[in-house]
């Protein structure tokens, strides 16, 4: 076991992490995107729809009715594209991308278990030993901190 493929390895899994954020932080901005483009299709497009709705329903219910099936007409069309936004996921590329870092996470993990073997075969002074005890324990400090940490699924 050398520490060159340990070090390439974390890197793999550092890279991974990255891509890995990437897509996440992609996914909320075309879904805060598609929301803040149907706030403005529901600004300009329904006020629009809403004169003329409210004009030719004023003469049939009274303004105070026609008022009232305007906004009820609109909070449900402002509702049936906020839905439609929450569904949107991030497909398969975020998928792959957790499948190697999973796979590197377990490589490192591997390496880093090997890597303390070897270094304890060849230790036989105690201050090594304790050397090599520390070594363990930062190398499984740095995976966990290296290690997604994920957050309870939402729905959205």
């Amino acid at each position: 076991m050398n520490i060159e493929r340990l070090l390439q390895n974390l890197r793999v899994l550092v890279h991974a992490h990255g891509i890995t954020n990437e897509i996440r932080i992609r996914h909320v901005l075309a879904r805060t995107s598609l929301h803040i483009l149907a706030g403005l299709a529901g600004c300009f497009g329904l006020l629009m729809l809403d004169i003329g709705v409210f004009f030719a329903l004023a003469g049939q219910f009274g303004q105070v009715q026609a008022a009232l099936i305007i906004g009820v007409v609109n909070l449900v069309v402002a509702g049936v594209i906020f839905v439609i936004s929450t569904r949107l996921t991030p497909g398969r590329e975020l998928a792959l991308a957790k499948e190697i870092q999973d796979m590197a996470l377990a490589v490192v993990v591997q390496d880093a278990k090997d890597l303390q073997g070897s270094v304890s075969a060849v230790v036989h002074h105690p201050f090594d030993a304790a050397l090599t005890a520390t070594l363990g324990h930062l190398t499984g400090i740095l995976v966990k901190q290296l290690r997604p940490h994920e957050k309870p699924h939402s729905g959205s």
